[in-house]
Parts: C-alpha cells; sequence; structure tokens
C-alpha cells in the first residue's frame, strides 16, 4: 500500500469495530482532504491479515529502537524545576536510532545550552508528569537512565564550561552559539572515546593479570 504513517493510523484506528469516531489535529487543507478520504475509504475489518503482519513487524522495529515511549504530548510540561521531559527523550532515542553522539548533540543543543537549563538531572521527584503522561511512562526512573547515557563525565564538564562561556556578560550571537556547540560536541565526542577505550583496556589488563 503506497499509504502515510497517518492513513496508516486511521486505518488501523477505522478498522476497530468498536470505534465510532476519531478525533485528529490537523494543520493544512492537504491534511484535511487526505483524513476525509481515508475515513471515507475504510470500515471495520478492512485491514488484511498481511497489513497486520507489516504492522506488527513495525511496532517491533519502534520497540527496539526507542528506549522511552514518549509521543511528545507534553501532557507532562511544565515541570516545576523546568526539566524538558519530552526533549530529554527525545534525546535520548536518537542515541539508539541515529547514534550516541547524534543524541547527546541534540541534547547539548536543545537542552544542555540553552539560556535556562533543562537537564534531567534536575528532576526532584515530585512524580506530577506522571500523574498526567498517557502512556504510564515511569517518567522519573527514564529520566536518570537518559541523563546517565546522556551526559557521562567529559560531556558534563564540557557543557558546563560552554555555558559559561556563552552566558558570561556580553553572551554569543547566533552563528558563534551554533560553532560553538558543533566543535564542543566533537571535543566530547573525541574525549568520551578516549575515555571508553582506556577504561575497556584497563578492564582488558585486569582480567589478563588475574
Amino acid at each position: 500500500h503506497d499509504w502515510t504513517p497517518a492513513q496508516w493510523a486511521f486505518r488501523w484506528l477505522y478498522n476497530q469495530p468498536e470505534v465510532t469516531v476519531v478525533l485528529s489535529g490537523m494543520n493544512s487543507l492537504e491534511m484535511v482532504e487526505e483524513n476525509c478520504r481515508t475515513a471515507s475509504e475504510m470500515q471495520a475489518g478492512s485491514l488484511t491479515d498481511e497489513d497486520f503482519e507489516l504492522l506488527d513487524k513495525i511496532k517491533e522495529a519502534i520497540r527496539e529502537n526507542e528506549k522511552v515511549g514518549c509521543t511528545g504530548c507534553r501532557y507532562c510540561m511544565p515541570c516545576p524545576k523546568g526539566v524538558d521531559i519530552p526533549g530529554t527523550f527525545a534525546c535520548y532515542n536518537t542515541m539508539y536510532t541515529e547514534g550516541k553522539n547524534s543524541g547527546r548533540f541534540q541534547y547539548a543543543q536543545t537542552v544542555g545550552l540553552t539560556k535556562e537549563p533543562a537537564f534531567a538531572s534536575q528532576c526532584i521527584e515530585c512524580g506530577k508528569c506522571e500523574q498526567h503522561c498517557p502512556q504510564s511512562i515511569p517518567i522519573r526512573e527514564k529520566l536518570k537512565e537518559a541523563d546517565k547515557a546522556l551526559r557521562p563525565f567529559p560531556y558534563k564538564v564540557g557543557i558546563n564550561a560552554a555555558r559559561w562561556y556563552m552566558y558570561r556578560k556580553g553572551g554569543l550571537s547566533g552563528k558563534k552559539k551554533s560553532a560553538l556547540i558543533i566543535i564542543i560536541t566533537v571535543i566530547l565526542a573525541i574525549a568520551s572515546g578516549i575515555v571508553f577505550s582506556l577504561v575497556k583496556r584497563n578492564s582488558r589488563l585486569d582480567t589478563d593479570c588475574q
């Protein structure tokens, strides 16, 4: 089928006999037309066994490459301590879909180097976010995991140093800020690789000595 992801989602919903109304957010006339066309074509029981097999494969692929099932709905926001919960989870997932350095770069750019820091480590575990999460994500637990993965020690040092430099008196222009983020990310990626190699080497030496 030459269906868009949205069409697949709608068709799955319309295929459920207990579903009578589907609500959708639409941002353009094209989306309205597409949704109306999909609704006019579908009814309960229209999807085939092959369609369900494909959907199962897609779900499995998503689960394998996703650490947190956050949809970015932002019902958990605002955090009383300023944590960017959806942003953190998006970066955490990026680490496993596009590579660790990509996720960490995204985290530094969108969470770590903003004027008001929004680190996962700012969480005080009040639990307010979890009360509003429609996915029932254990947010407090996942924030700890994400912060540990996204900010290993070299990154913490580098980001803190960059924040001091960027937001000292006068600050930096947009272009200089972007350039600095790229430079810092490259340096931190190299530093993390060196640290990891040394740890791995020492671990191997300890094993050999035993």
